[in-house]
């Protein structure tokens, strides 16, 4: 059996100084959602729905609470828990 995983190196194979910063959980990102308008992410400390289009450009979506979690595009707007309040918002982009 033919194990092509091993042909590739891995994180661990490979200095660190050429993945960029230290690992670190900074944003505690804790969503991805994936759709035709391209990819979004969000965690509990990003303050913000982050998308990024084809090109891999990130742009801020929409500002969120600190805390938040599940942010998604919803209608013209945002819908995620808010963690720290307990509770659902749908809010608009602005």
């Amino acid at each position: 059996m033919n194990n092509l995983a091993l042909d590739y190196p891995t994180k661990l194979d490979i200095p660190a100084a050429w993945y960029g910063p230290e690992m670190a959980n900074n944003l505690h990102l804790n969503n991805v959602r994936c759709s035709k308008k391209g990819l979004f992410t969000s965690g509990l400390r990003t303050d913000a729905l982050i998308h990024l289009d084809s090109d891999l450009n990130a742009n801020e979506y929409c500002s969120l609470p600190q805390g938040t979690h599940n942010a998604r595009p919803f209608k013209r707007g945002v819908i995620f828990n808010d963690t720290q309040s307990d509770c659902v918002r749908s809010v608009s982009r602005e």
